[in-house]
């Protein structure tokens, strides 16, 4: 990791780079004494999104493009953290995923255009095989050239679609007929990424926008395309989680005086270091076509399409598992009882490669349709079919290759908040007859990264597909009465998702001398295939995997693993009705804006099953569940349905020139997470002792919020203004986890037995007589995990902010700050399981620029609180994951060469502010990346 003091000599000498460059322009400007300022750029962006903010019901922020083709950042969500109380999820260094007033992704709508549009995200690693899929947009996926404005509405309208707790955020893109006169605009950058191991050095990205109105304003044509290559590394230290022992663990066994007294310990299950390469292509493609047949009617068609490609290579070397016997020396635990010091004898560092190829495609066809009836009244259709998809033609998107490495090392650990410290002693690093059956140690094997001390051990092959589609229309009446304003609609809505998974298991290749040891830790394949054998291109030749056929239920090989399938599909019909009147009290300039929206939906649950036949208990630790491999999984569906009315009453006042004060009342929704809605049973974990499952629950109601917002706002200036807001949420029909004892039916709808009682344990290292259910055993009860609507939480906060143009300087800045606290905030104390808000922290921006003459140059600073971000670690279920306090820096500047052309420079992360990741406590070390500043150099042309 690089020192913090060589983070703040470059964070000093970009600052201040950036005031010299600042004072210079301004005192250029006052030399030069000009008299009249243009406005555009980011002062006009502001100015735009200031007067949206102003002029909207309800407590709304915004961002508008500052010029055709040209956002303020290249990614949405990036720009998105700039406004109060939006904080963003970063991927591969890029924003992703947003959180508004400390609600997650799941609980925020994203529409285009006001279009409602899908989403197929592909987990990774082992929760492939479960299929999840989220609600949460990723922003990762959307270029941000043809877009004019985005709106996020905090407070609740009646005739906006329901989904968003947190927040609705429409993306506004460009139309023909808004540019009006034919607008060229072109985009060229160069993007070098500092973190690139392997991969280009400089990567392209390239853009095109064109705009044309025909026939005396009566057609117009928009055609935007864009391509982004960006290739990226990773080096980062990981634990995939921390599990809590008695103290009878291994862990303990020559630690009798540090366990003394303690009730439990909490004991690391890996130790990873690792090598990642990313190759990410993203394309996107947006035309229009609108027709004014005459005054009165517009019509507007229109497709959007998007691709997205992430390429993965990531090289692991770690120690897995448990210990053995009398191996660890040196013990030292916390206050916490977490491990902060071992020392590990006779471990076998094993290396893992993955390969990950991740394709997901979006289409989107919409009509609009608007007829201005009178000078009153204006009707209007909207409808779109839109859908995403990942993996869309069954392209393998998860491979693993493991080698288990040399025996006899000796690894001094020691954990803290800050990271993972390794000491490795391999002078007795060796391989010997304990690993192939016979023999003495391999020569010329004198440590652990020597190829040659490697054997293959097996390969994992996995791949989900999700297809998400929604077909939604809409039908409005809008009157415009002088001071009132009515707005009444019905829309129609059909959500539907399918989720297609499959996983081979571990395929043990045996634990063979490895032949081509060099090729196989730099080009990893699977062992013993004949020679050329090109495993992306070869699936084949694995029993049972028919690539033309995935998923597939009938291969021995997947009998550990049967396929599985998931749909959830939902049907919503809104009626909506919405008034906004303007008028004086007390002297005073007033207005209200109160609507009520009925929706009813009905929801369906389906599955494709395979019902296990019996349960075995395999040894001391070990069972299993077992499948028929002839049978056909059974296909069921549950159903449900639910409705809601949902008011809204916005009120404002002016109680002086420029100033508004904000009351507002509105009752949201936020819809279940669709892994919620599985109708499936599936068992966790079955072994001497523990007999966990998971159930979904397609009944479940959605969440329900009682919103309340307070807001003074003051545009004391051209482009300047102050505001807070209180906002106070109660979520009622808050979906919780709990767990039921309960049991589960077999292939013919009987419940399963289970055979423990007959099982005869054995001293450690002694074979074992497995034992599997059979007809007087009891009756398994498993510790059944399930969603319910059972609770009430709420959700509180305060937003600041302030913008502020320094009159004709060029000069000008953004401050906000955001804190929100909650009773569903996770408790580290409580070993229960827990139904926390993801995401919730404090967040705060700081913004300055300089724009004048031909130059434009803006310094950003993002900051945003430690958050909870997910309550399940990858292999230590119930166990929080943690993101630590994160703050990043960005510059961004433009220097205007002629009316018509443009160049630009940017730093992202200048200084390469790295992740941090901890468990239930801040000793307990999850992740930790080395990130690297990326720099885009760009020229645009507007003709």
């Amino acid at each position: 990791m690089k020192q913090l003091d060589m983070k703040q000599k470059i964070l000093s000498s970009t600052i201040a780079a950036l005031i010299g460059t600042m004072s210079s322009g301004l005192v250029l400007a006052q030399e030069e004494q000009v008299e009249e300022i243009v406005v555009s750029g980011i002062r006009k962006s502001l100015e735009r999104a200031m007067d949206i903010k102003k002029e909207s019901s309800g407590v709304v922020d915004a961002i508008s493009a500052e010029d055709i083709g040209k956002f303020p950042d290249s990614n949405l969500a990036e720009s998105l953290q700039r406004i109060t109380g939006v904080s963003i999820d970063r991927s591969g260094g890029e924003g992703s995923k947003v959180t508004v007033r400390g609600l997650g992704p799941n609980f925020n709508m994203v529409t285009l255009n006001g279009r409602q549009m899908p989403v197929a995200n592909s987990p990774e690693q082992e929760s492939i095989a479960s299929g999840t899929q989220s609600r949460g947009f990723n922003f990762e996926q959307i270029s941000s050239e043809s877009v004019a404005g985005v709106e996020v509405y905090k407070t609740s309208r009646a005739d906006i679609p329901t989904g968003g707790m947190g927040a609705t955020i429409n993306v506004n893109t460009s139309r023909p007929f808004t540019l009006k006169d034919t607008q060229l605009v072109v985009n060229v950058t160069a993007t070098h990424d500092a973190s690139v191991i392997d991969g280009d050095d400089v990567t392209p990205e390239i853009g095109g926008l064109f705009s044309t109105v025909l026939a005396d304003g009566k057609v117009g044509l928009l055609a935007n395309v864009s391509y982004s290559e960006r290739h990226f590394g990773e080096v980062s230290t990981h634990t995939d989680g921390w599990l809590r022992d008695s103290t009878a663990s291994k862990w303990c066994e020559n630690a009798a005086a540090e366990c003394a007294g303690a009730p439990h310990i909490y004991r690391p299950v890996t130790n990873i270091s690792e090598l990642q390469n990313n190759e990410r292509v993203r394309t996107n493609a947006q035309l229009v076509g609108q027709l004014a047949p005459n005054d009165d009617v517009e019509i507007t068609l229109d497709y959007v399409y998007s691709k997205f490609e992430n390429t993965q290579e990531r090289f692991q070397t770690g120690l897995f598992g448990d210990v053995s016997g009398n191996t660890v020396t040196g013990l030292q635990l916390s206050d916490t009882y977490s491990v902060l010091h071992a020392v590990r004898s006779g471990a076998a560092a094993d290396a893992l490669v993955y390969n990950n190829e991740l394709l997901l495609e979006n289409n989107s066809i919409g009509l609009n349709l608007k007829w201005q009836v009178s000078d009153s009244l204006q009707l209007m259709f909207d409808g779109h079919s839109s859908s995403a998809e990942s993996q869309p033609d069954g392209q393998l998107n998860d491979a693993l290759y493991m080698a288990q490495g040399p025996l006899g090392q000796t690894i001094d650990l020691t954990y803290s908040s800050n990271g993972l410290d390794a000491i490795i002693d391999d002078s007795g690093s060796f391989r010997g007859n304990q690993q192939f059956g016979g023999g003495s140690p391999l020569p010329g094997v004198d440590g652990f990264q020597d190829p040659t001390g490697f054997a293959p051990l097996g390969t994992v092959l996995r791949n989900i597909a999700i297809n998400n589609e929604i077909d939604e229309f809409k039908f409005q009446a809008y009157w415009d009465l002088d001071t009132t304003k009515i707005v009444a609609g019905i829309s129609r809505t059909d959500y539907s998702v399918e989720t297609k998974a499959i996983a081979s298991g571990f395929v043990f290749q045996g634990l063979n001398p490895c032949v081509d040891c060099d090729s196989y830790i730099s080009e990893p394949k699977i062992i013993g295939a004949p020679s050329g054998f090109n495993v992306y291109n070869a699936i084949n030749s694995l029993p049972g995997f028919v690539e033309t056929n995935f998923p597939t239920s009938n291969a021995s090989i997947l009998a550990a693993n049967p396929p599985t399938f998931f749909g959830a599909r939902e049907e919503s019909t809104a009626i909506y009705f919405n008034l906004n009147n303007e008028f004086t009290l007390a002297g005073l300039a007033a207005g209200i804006n109160a609507g009520l929206r009925y929706e009813d939906t009905d929801v369906e649950g389906s599955a494709f099953q395979t019902f296990p036949v019996s349960l075995s208990i395999t040894s001391n630790t070990e069972g299993s569940v077992n499948f028929d491999t002839d049978a056909e999984p059974q296909f069921y569906t549950v159903a449900s349905d639910y409705s809601v009315f949902l008011p809204s009453l916005d009120f404002h006042i002016e109680p002086a020139e420029d100033q508004v004060v904000r009351l507002s009342y509105g009752e949201s929704i936020a819809r279940p997470d669709l892994n919620g809605l599985r109708p499936t049973v599936t068992v966790s974990d079955y072994r001497p002792g523990v007999t966990t499952a998971a159930t979904g629950n397609p009944d479940l109601k959605p969440y329900a919020a009682e919103n309340i917002d307070l807001s003074y706002e003051w545009y004391y200036d051209e482009g300047s203004y102050v505001s807070a807001a209180l906002f106070y949420k109660k979520i009622n029909d808050y979906i919780s986890t709990s767990q039921e004892n309960d049991s589960i039916p077999d292939t013919n709808g009987n419940p399963l037995l289970d055979p423990q009682g007959r099982f005869v344990p054995v001293d450690p290292g002694s074979p074992a007589t497995a034992v599997t259910s059979e007809a007087g055993d009891p009756v398994a009860i498993f510790e059944v995990t399930r969603l319910l609507n059972t609770e009430q939480r709420e959700v509180n906060g305060l937003e600041v902010a302030v913008q502020h143009l320094f009159g004709n300087s060029g000069f000008g800045m953004q401050a906000n700050y955001t804190t929100v606290s909650s009773d569903a905030e996770f408790n580290s104390s409580s070993f229960t399981v827990q139904s926390p808000l993801i995401g919730l922290s404090d967040s705060a921006n700081l913004v300055g620029f300089y724009e004048a003459n031909a130059w434009s140059i803006r310094l950003a600073m993002n900051w945003r609180e430690k958050f909870l971000y997910s309550v399940n670690q990858l292999r230590a279920t119930n166990e929080p994951v943690f993101f630590a306090e994160y703050t990043q820096f960005d510059l961004s500047s433009s220097y205007n060469i002629n009316d018509n052309l443009t160049l630009s420079f940017e730093v992202l992360n200048i200084t390469g502010e790295d992740q941090l990741q901890t468990g239930r406590y801040a000793e307990q070390f999850l992740f930790a990346n080395d990130q690297e500043p990326r720099y885009a150099l760009g020229l645009r042309g507007k003709f």
